[in-house]
């Protein structure tokens, strides 16, 4: 494996990595509830976090931030609802926000944790088609995480499943050659 091995530098892996989970989408709606009570004392009800701040709140190069923006924008197809408030979105948009988000850092590993989740038929595979481009013609890692066997994207070569003991263990996949290890949890390694 080639690379740098960097230690203690937080802000460099945050830097390096976007994520999408369900866990964000909640933390983002979280976030929003929050500032409910300020915004009705002080009469500002329509401050909303919308859908174009958020996205551009990942950017780190300020200078090339509105040209990856357009691009990012157009790729997801979400030019239609960046000016509205993130609390009147779906569930669907939420997430394509937040993919918009993590790709907004142009991240060496992107995450995505169920980024389907929630997504309608067209969404969804407009979802999948996206990672399969990133997957296959740029630099980044994706590490995508799923309950849907279904959902993997073409250009995910390796394939880790996650089962019960009663299920039989660990499996482990390499789809570009399908090789397959089964590994039974509580085995030891050899």
């Amino acid at each position: 494996m080639k690379g740098k091995v960097t230690r203690n530098c937080p802000k460099m892996a945050r830097e390096a990595i976007g994520c999408v989970s369900l866990e964000l989408h909640q933390r983002l709606i979280a976030r929003e509830e929050e500032r409910d009570e300020a915004r009705f004392f002080s009469g500002r009800r329509d401050t909303y976090a919308k859908a174009r701040q958020t996205i551009l709140s990942a950017s780190h190069d300020k200078e090339t931030e509105h040209q990856k923006f357009d691009r990012v924008v157009e790729l997801l197809e979400i030019d239609y609802f960046l000016d509205r408030g993130i609390r009147f979105l779906s569930t669907g948009e939420i997430q394509k926000v937040l993919i918009a988000r993590a790709l907004m850092k142009s991240p060496t590993l992107l995450i995505l944790d169920e980024p389907c989740q929630g997504l309608d038929k067209s969404n969804r595979e407009l979802i999948l088609e996206l990672t399969d481009y990133i997957g296959r013609k740029t630099h980044t890692h994706i590490l995508y995480v799923t309950h849907h066997q279904d959902e993997i994207p073409a250009c995910i070569t390796h394939v880790l499943r996650l089962e019960t003991p009663e299920t039989g263990g660990l499996f482990v996949c390499s789809m570009g050659e399908r090789q397959t290890k089964v590994i039974h949890v509580g085995e030891t390694r050899k």
